[in-house]
């Protein structure tokens, strides 16, 4: 019983406490989970997904060393954007996680295309040893744009409703044992 008392108190805060980051620590909790979770699986197959696309580009048009031209493309400023910003950016512009207030006061809504579009336009600037034809990045807006428009934002708020659920799952338990125990014991 005091296992689910415990849990379901730190599960509480979630819900009774303010909705910003530096004001609920359970929150910040659910934000951690959501960005590993986004890291790992969205952004992982962003990569993946843009690597496989330059290599069949690059592959027809230079034949050899394909893997040198996508590391040229693929700098460490693309890589820290894709992994650390996109992100952060995904979850604030979907869950409507902020900081604090006044963070959420001074932030300016993108949509998910905007922010392809910001990581498009990067993988373009930063590749100075090669350049990235129109051809290659109006390919990636028409196919990867379009499919992680439909599935991202649903994909965020799943995870989030199912951290939540979680939650009022240790929450109901928790009055459940204590309901129990007073049945018992008188």
């Amino acid at each position: 019983m005091r296992y689910y008392s415990h849990i379901a108190k730190h599960c509480e805060t979630y819900f009774k406490d303010q909705y910003y980051l530096e004001n609920n620590h359970m929150l910040k909790f659910v934000y951690d989970i959501i960005e590993h979770l986004t890291k790992t699986v969205l952004c992982s197959n962003i990569q993946t997904l843009i690597h496989k696309v330059l290599y069949y580009y690059f592959n027809g048009k230079y034949k050899d060393n394909t893997d040198n031209y996508i590391q040229f493309v693929f700098t460490q400023n693309v890589k820290e954007y894709l992994y650390k910003t996109f992100p952060t950016e995904l979850i604030k512009n979907n869950l409507k996680i902020f900081e604090n207030s006044i963070e959420e006061d001074g932030h300016i809504n993108k949509s998910i295309t905007e922010l392809f579009e910001d990581l498009f336009t990067m993988i373009k600037r930063e590749s100075k040893l090669i350049t990235v034809d129109e051809e290659v990045i109006q390919l990636l807006n028409n196919n990867v744009v379009d499919y992680y428009d439909t599935i991202i934002p649903s994909l965020l708020n799943n995870w989030q409703v199912l951290i939540e659920n979680q939650f009022k799952f240790y929450i109901n338990h928790s009055r459940i044992m204590e309901t129990l125990y007073i049945l018992y014991n008188s």
